[in-house]
């Protein structure tokens, strides 16, 4: 059993971008937006209020990663911390570890598509830069 897994379906914010990192290591970055619906106290209205999360995934690129896509991804919760102008920040990023893209049947059901990776898994997963 894994304590530390995050599963999630949300909107690319953005297309996907590639970051070569100093070893070599082709880092693909992206935004999910997911969305949480919430009733109103004391109403019938409810609510749509969207998180923002930062996402990558170290050795792999997935093709069609654009802005408005679907998708479902598996990875884990990272923390990092770094020094930006001289204070000390802290970043709180999900590493994925499986995607795919969803497509809507309908209102309420869904079917996943693996998503299309190009060249090869890297084993070695370390060494992440920060920010990205």
């Amino acid at each position: 059993m894994k304590l530390n897994e995050f599963k999630a379906i949300g909107n690319l914010v953005r297309d996907a971008e590639i970051v070569n990192m100093p070893n070599g290591k082709p880092k693909q970055v992206f935004t999910i937006a997911i969305n949480d619906d919430y009733k109103k106290s004391g109403t019938e209205e409810w609510i749509k209020r969207p998180y923002f999360v930062d996402c990558y995934v170290i050795g792999k690129e997935y093709k069609d990663l654009t802005k408005g896509k679907k998708i479902l991804i598996n990875g884990k919760i990272v923390t990092r911390n770094y020094e930006s102008n001289g204070a000390k920040k802290k970043i709180t990023l999900i590493e994925v570890f499986t995607l795919d893209f969803i497509q809507m049947k309908d209102s309420s059901d869904y079917e996943r598509v693996p998503a299309k990776e190009v060249g090869k898994d890297i084993d070695d997963m370390t060494d992440v830069e920060v920010p990205f």
